[in-house]
């Protein structure tokens, strides 16, 4: 995460992680809020089919480092 505001903390961060599910052409890393299903463990559901287990380890990365700036900023 990088901070952009001189004024006050403004973050932004990228994320690129093409799941194994994805239906779109492979120029397309991800789709808009994917990550969403990473930072709330949703990987881990039954719903979510041919997941990796590199998903499931960046999930929990995910989730670890979400939780760290919460706790810390």
């Amino acid at each position: 995460m990088n901070s952009f505001s001189d004024v006050a903390p403004t973050y932004v961060y990228k994320f690129q992680h093409r799941m194994s599910l994805s239906m779109y052409p492979d120029w397309v890393h991800t789709d808009h809020a994917m990550e969403m299903y990473f930072v709330l463990g949703d990987i881990y559901s039954d719903r979510i089919p041919m997941v990796t287990e590199e998903d499931r380890k960046l999930s929990e990365q995910l989730m670890t480092f979400w939780t760290n700036f919460a706790k810390n900023g």
